[in-house]
């Protein structure tokens, strides 16, 4: 466990901690009005358990992963895309659009302002979240059981979906200007494009991942049975 998270202002783990705004807002902790106070003085104020807040943001934490995924059989690359991907992306969605939802409303007369950010937030929500149900409840499942030549199907129709989330990256880039806060933006608008930024790489590599080697991995398998 990192203690020396203890020692963080609310406003730097905020910014600059990836999934933190969603951890610090459970707990009522305040990273705007009271962003100069340390987690363990904001902890202490409240009664809180230091060491529980520090493993509820560290549970948002992964390491940089350089593993070679194509050297892994496809049951063990199927539950690292599960458990680093599908939960993840449950988590990220819901406070991305709640700090949206605050950013559009607080600056509505901002030049910068990213209008429609929270929308588009939602409608990828609703498109991702039928996308991974339908490799977990579908796909997965089939290439599981070895038969690759009824993977072919859902597989094309994944490989469309996620030319469709490339897209939708793509927009949240425009609307965002590639993640770029202004100079004058509050600690929740830098907080929202810092944790956007985590999402678009989070998506991007489960994209690739699955399309590169799971989804290549079966096709190729078909050709050489046919």
């Amino acid at each position: 466990m990192d203690m020396t998270l203890a020692q963080w202002r609310l406003a730097e783990l905020a910014i600059h901690y990836p999934g933190a705004t969603a951890v610090l807002f459970k707990h009522q902790l305040d990273f705007c009005q009271a962003g100069q106070t340390t987690l363990a003085e904001a902890a202490a104020a409240r009664q809180l358990d230091i060491e529980a807040l520090i493993s509820a943001l560290t549970k948002y934490q992964t390491q940089a992963d350089d593993t070679d995924w194509s050297q892994y059989d496809s049951d063990t690359l199927i539950a690292h895309i599960l458990h680093r991907y599908h939960e993840r992306h449950r988590q990220q969605f819901p406070e991305l659009i709640r700090l949206a939802e605050r950013v559009e409303l607080d600056n509505a007369n901002h030049a910068a302002c990213p209008s429609g950010l929270a929308l588009l937030l939602m409608d990828m929500q609703f498109s991702l979240e039928t996308h991974m149900q339908k490799e977990e409840q579908v796909l997965f499942p089939i290439i599981l059981s070895g038969t690759n030549r009824s993977a072919l199907a859902p597989l094309s129709r994944m490989r469309e979906e996620d030319e469709a989330h490339q897209a939708d990256l793509q927009q949240l880039q425009q609307i965002t200007h590639q993640f770029t806060p202004p100079r004058d933006a509050s600690i929740t608008w830098q907080a929202l494009y810092n944790n956007l930024q985590w999402l678009h790489r989070d998506l991007q590599q489960h994209i690739q991942l699955e399309n590169d080697i799971l989804f290549a991995r079966v096709e190729h398998g078909h050709r050489s049975l046919a």
